[in-house]
């Protein structure tokens, strides 16, 4: 299926191989833990709200690693219920938290979709600036001595 212009990437048998022995599902904090039942209701509230703005962080996050992640992961949310593939390439997406990242087993990165990395130096520069660029920059400044 194709997605934005994106094809997936992965078949479902390379998925559920990847999502069965390649990640690990962990529970930090559950509504049902010991940890968070002992918590005021006051601090329950906080943490909903620390809850709430991690999420909304995360989402400028993935805004800023990749154009793209915020409508490919919402397409997929959308197609989850109802097709595997894209399921599966969600669970990976969120592992991962984003289109493309390192799985901490493989040297290169897991791309979701085909054709579809995550630029050098994501989070740091903007996504049509080069490589080159940024160091001609760096360098001027460097000479211009505006080293802070």
């Amino acid at each position: 299926m194709i997605y934005n212009g994106y094809q997936l990437n992965y078949s479902i048998k390379e998925l559920e191989n990847m999502i069965q022995n390649q990640t690990e599902d962990i529970t930090l904090v559950s509504k049902q833990s010991p940890c968070y039942l002992s918590l005021s209701e006051e601090n329950k509230k906080v943490l909903s709200h620390l809850t709430k703005a991690a999420k909304i962080l995360n989402n400028v996050a993935l805004a800023q690693d990749n154009s793209q992640n915020i409508s490919l992961k919402q397409e997929l949310e959308k197609h989850a219920a109802y097709d595997k593939q894209a399921e599966l390439s969600l669970k990976m997406f969120n592992s991962i938290n984003g289109v493309s990242g390192l799985n901490g087993i493989d040297e290169q990165p897991i791309t979701i979709f085909k054709n579809l990395t995550t630029p050098a130096g994501k989070n740091f520069y903007p996504e049509d600036l080069s490589t080159e660029e940024f160091h001609q920059i760096l360098l001027k400044m460097f000479k211009n001595n505006e080293i802070e």
